[in-house]
């Protein structure tokens, strides 16, 4: 299978962000499209082979490995990120348009105690 960006003539130059860095570029909710795809599995496809060089290309199960360590890194991720967008002043709104949660509930699992 081959997962590439979504557009063929994929020039980072030409981005938006690259041209004026205030022109919001994500969505207000998260998406799973061939974009996210192709940089997750290129995210497994190096972990896998940095974790078991002999199979790592070849071997299902150390891609599994790897898909799930990068899933649950993620998680980890997530309260310090959302620790950050709060200190940019973003809302709880926003925040829980990412998280695909309530504003209550994101405001009650992230906010510092």
């Amino acid at each position: 299978m081959s997962i590439a960006p979504s557009d063929d003539t994929y020039d980072v130059h030409a981005w938006p962000w690259a041209l004026d860095p205030s022109v919001k570029t994500y969505r207000a909710h998260p998406l799973v499209d061939r974009d996210s795809a192709w940089v997750l599995a290129l995210a497994v496809s190096d972990l896998a082979a940095i974790r078991c060089p002999v199979l790592g290309m070849t071997d299902a199960l150390a891609d599994l490995h790897a898909t799930v360590s990068l899933l649950r890194q993620g998680r980890a991720f997530i309260p310090d990120i959302v620790a950050d967008a709060r200190l940019q002043d973003r809302s709880w709104a926003e925040i829980a348009a990412q998280l695909e949660i309530s504003p209550a509930v994101a405001r009650r699992r992230h906010k510092p105690r």
